[in-house]
């Protein structure tokens, strides 16, 4: 094989693996609640777009990325939950033994826009009405 026959080969293996990762993120908008998209009705959209970038090759990827960081990550993205230091050993200076802090709780997402007051849905960042940033 020579060089020509290598290059042709990792062209065909990045084209393929390009292939699967937009083949994936087309599955699961498919499959993914537009409760959980930055607006519901961008489902519609996001599907259309990484199906034409399927189509047409060329930008599939920057569409199949573009889904990835904006919906997919989000989504399933772990919240930062602050370190609390573990409790004085017994015995330790300080005086009697107290009870441990209540562990962290996050306050809850407001209900209404803080912007225009419509009625938010649940995992949104973004206001379906106006756009605002929730939180």
């Amino acid at each position: 094989m020579g060089d020509l026959g290598v290059f042709v080969s990792g062209v065909v293996i990045i084209g393929l693996a390009i292939l699967a990762f937009d083949i994936w993120m087309v599955v699961d908008a498919v499959q993914r609640p537009p409760e959980q998209y930055p607006a519901p009705e961008q489902k519609t959209w996001w599907i259309v777009g990484l199906i034409v970038g399927l189509v047409t090759a060329l930008p599939a990827i920057a569409v199949a990325i573009a889904y990835y960081i904006i919906v997919r990550r989000p989504a399933g993205a772990v919240r930062y939950v602050p370190h609390m230091p573990p409790p004085a050993a017994p015995g330790a200076p300080g005086g009697a033994p107290s009870a441990p802090p209540p562990p962290y709780t996050a306050p809850p997402p407001p209900a209404n826009c803080r912007n225009c007051g419509a009625k938010l849905i649940a995992g949104s960042r973004f206001c379906h009405s106006c756009g605002t940033p929730v939180g």
